[in-house]
């Protein structure tokens, strides 16, 4: 009889642990977190702009609101990848060309490295001092808008309301960006019809847009419970690009949500994860992959590394809860499930 109490007594540590569980699930559910590990809250074309706080080079704090009133473009660059040495070159380009609206649209350019402010050398004085240059050494900038790509852009008009979010650098950066600013900024696309052609390209034809529709029609048919169909867009969607990191992460996400964990495994191999976001999204799903195979050690081992990366990760933190619980460590679990909810309110 004293063993049935301890059992049914929700102050049992295991009951204790268990009932936290069910209400991080129940949380997950109900944000629909049930998602990419990194990308739970990434920004999408739609979504409203979040508020951005950062203290530029200069010493200057730059604070932006909803209701600025203001289009905004804010980029991310890497100093080490040539593609964010590119669309810089680029980015000064079609940002003179709109010089005369740079009291229109805050412009942010974040970079994990401050040298990169000089690829921007000629571009006039009035417009570089508009600029907001943030040095982000510690990608939490990146962390809060769950970048994984560089170079990635931003772009929201004077509503705040998103209307591009581009990651990566092709043929097609600097006509997509000129299209979207002026989309941002609400100025009517006199366009001829070359131009309209290249649009056209840019929305409809890269492999990025292509890539873009298969994550799309695999997120549908998984909302379908249609998994096996999920993977078969996303592995299309790798054939295009087998370096896109979304699309691995998609990959080894949704094979660990399927309890395929050696596929997981499988997806990230040859992946090369650059970024503190990237690197713990892939720890994140090793250490999944590894805890479903039985791999406790090893799974512990990313568990944490991908926490230590990424402290926004409520997924990381409840596979590290589901870890310990089934190693019998109820306090840690207890603490790991926490942690895991404390994140999700926060992200409400």
């Amino acid at each position: 009889m004293m063993s049935k109490n301890l059992t049914m007594s929700p102050k049992h540590p295991s009951m204790k642990v268990r009932n936290v569980s069910l209400m991080i699930v129940a949380a997950m559910v109900l944000c629909g977190i049930m998602a990419p590990p990194c990308a739970a809250r990434r920004i999408a074309d739609g979504d409203t702009l979040p508020p951005i706080s950062a203290a530029t080079l200069s010493g200057q704090q730059f604070d932006r609101a909803p209701g600025s009133d203001k289009a905004a473009l804010i980029t991310f660059l890497a100093a080490d990848q040539k593609p964010s040495q590119q669309a810089a070159e680029d980015l000064k380009r079609v940002l003179t060309s709109f010089s005369d609206h740079r009291h229109q649209i805050d412009v942010v350019i974040v970079m994990d490295n401050p040298a990169l402010q000089g690829s921007f050398e000629g571009m006039p004085a009035d417009l570089k001092e508009a600029v907001y240059w943030v040095h982000d050494a510690e990608k939490q900038l990146w962390g809060q808008f769950h970048i994984i790509a560089a170079p990635t852009v931003i772009m929201a008009d004077k509503t705040d309301k998103v209307v591009s979010v581009a990651a990566g650098y092709g043929y097609d950066f600097a006509p997509a960006l000129r299209f979207h600013l002026n989309q941002a900024l609400g100025i009517e696309q006199a366009m001829t019809a070359d131009e309209v052609g290249t649009v056209k390209t840019v929305q409809n034809n890269t492999n990025s847009a292509k890539i873009q529709r298969h994550l799309k029609m695999a997120k549908m048919l998984q909302d379908k419970g249609k998994t096996d169909a999920a993977l078969e867009q996303l592995a299309q969607a790798r054939q295009l690009d087998p370096e896109d990191l979304q699309v691995v992460l998609e990959i080894g996400r949704l094979n660990c949500v399927s309890n395929k964990p050696d596929q997981a495994l499988k997806a990230l191999e040859g992946s090369v994860f650059t970024t503190p976001a990237d690197k713990a999204a892939g720890e994140l799903i090793s250490g999944w992959a590894k805890r479903l195979s039985g791999d406790m050690p090893a799974a512990k081992e990313h568990l944490l590394k991908a926490t230590n990366l990424d402290p926004s990760l409520a997924r990381a933190f409840f596979e590290l809860g589901q870890l310990y619980e089934a190693t019998e460590q109820n306090d840690l679990a207890l603490k790991a499930y926490k942690d895991a909810l404390s994140i999700l309110m926060k992200g409400q």
